[in-house]
């Protein structure tokens, strides 16, 4: 069993172990489907008229095309926070959700086809409206895929 699916075993018999998220289902084998594998912790804060009180620690970055995260971990050094993560492979997926919560604390994660997935799952799973985001990420395709 490799380093990676140690942790993500350790994980799920742990339950909730972050402060931000949850651990909602394990990767799956490479789906067009988009399926949320992490979520966002509900909103919990509102102001006296009802509004909603989002804190973060920089401004919100959406990445889509994660690969394992290395361009994440850039981003979120450079003072935003990932708060949503898009990836297809099982593989990166999982990478992803082992390095919690030393980085993407508070990302939520959909696997699944980036075609596939509508615009107002990523803003819901990132808890954001329209014109909330400050940055959108897409990683490069790899040597391999790119012919």
């Amino acid at each position: 069993m490799s380093r990676d699916a140690q942790r993500l075993a350790w994980l799920e018999t742990m339950g909730q172990v972050w402060p931000s998220t949850d651990l909602i289902a394990r990767p799956g084998a490479d789906t067009d489907e988009p399926r949320v594998l992490v979520r966002r912790r509900a909103r919990m804060l509102c102001t006296v008229l009802g509004e909603e009180i989002v804190a973060l620690r920089g401004p919100a970055a959406i990445s889509l095309v994660t690969g394992c995260g290395g361009m994440d971990i850039g981003v979120e050094r450079a003072g935003f926070t990932t708060v949503c993560q898009h990836e297809l492979s099982a593989d990166a997926c999982t990478t992803l959700i082992a390095n919690r919560p030393n980085f993407f604390a508070d990302a939520a994660l959909i696997q699944g086809c980036l075609r596939k997935t509508p615009t107002t799952m990523l803003l819901r799973e990132a808890g954001l409206y329209i014109g909330e985001c400050h940055l959108i990420t897409g990683g490069p395709p790899c040597r391999g895929f790119s012919t």
